[in-house]
């Protein structure tokens, strides 16, 4: 046997230990979300429990903010819209995203500030007219031509041409209008009177016709 033969054989090396296994990050450790549920379990929604859900949506949003088409708004019977400021009222509330709601109350505003403006301005008008109608009885009953003393008889002369050419619709227009009380509206159908007036008018009934024709001629209020 020769020296090569009798020399014992190397031990073999010992294995490697296995690394030990990453600890978990703490973030996953500590976390607190609630695992989040399988979609695929989520029972089915029907029709009417989605367009429910649509409309509750909608409405959560309009209330929110301004919906995608206002409604038309509540108004006065006697409100005149005018449809192009409407629409640019519609395009502003939008823009300042104005619920429907919130829309309506400045609609609602607009009305009753209208509303005040036309009674204060009626008001304004009415009172300039009894002023004005009121100059022009003066200015009548002064008139040099057929004013002063024979102002009463003048305008019974002046009613015989009014009822004899004048319609239902003219002595309500002069009525209304006022005009009737304008000097130079007498002087007019006082011109015309004398010119279709016959021989025999008898003075003594001009204080009757006077006060039929001054109802006619002043209104009501004289």
């Amino acid at each position: 046997m020769t020296a090569e033969a009798s020399a014992p054989a190397a031990a073999p090396a010992p294995a490697e230990a296995p690394a030990p296994a990453p600890a978990p990050a703490a973030s996953t450790v500590l976390t607190t979300e609630e695992p989040k549920p399988d979609d695929a379990h989520k029972p089915e929604l029907t029709d009417a429990e989605k367009a429910a859900a649509e409309e509750r949506a909608k409405k959560d949003g309009e209330a929110k903010g301004a919906p995608e088409e206002y409604a038309e708004f509540k108004l006065p019977e006697t409100f005149k819209v005018d449809e192009p400021v409407m629409g640019e009222f519609k395009t502003l509330a939008k823009e300042l995203g104005l619920s429907q709601e919130a829309a309506q109350k400045l609609v609602d505003m607009q009305a009753k500030l209208q509303a005040g403006n036309a009674s204060a301005f009626t008001e304004t008008l009415q009172a300039h007219v009894d002023k004005t109608a009121g100059e022009w009885r003066a200015a009548a009953k002064a008139d040099p031509e057929y004013g002063g003393v024979k102002f009463d008889e003048n305008v019974a002369i002046a009613k015989q041409a009014l009822d004899a050419f004048g319609t239902p619709e003219l002595k309500a227009l002069l009525n209304e209008s006022r005009l009737g009380s304008h000097p130079e509206v007498i002087r007019f159908m006082f011109k015309a009177g004398k010119a279709i007036s016959q021989d025999s008018f008898v003075s003594g009934r001009a204080s009757s016709a006077a006060k039929d024709t001054a109802s006619v001629l002043y209104g009501t209020q004289n």
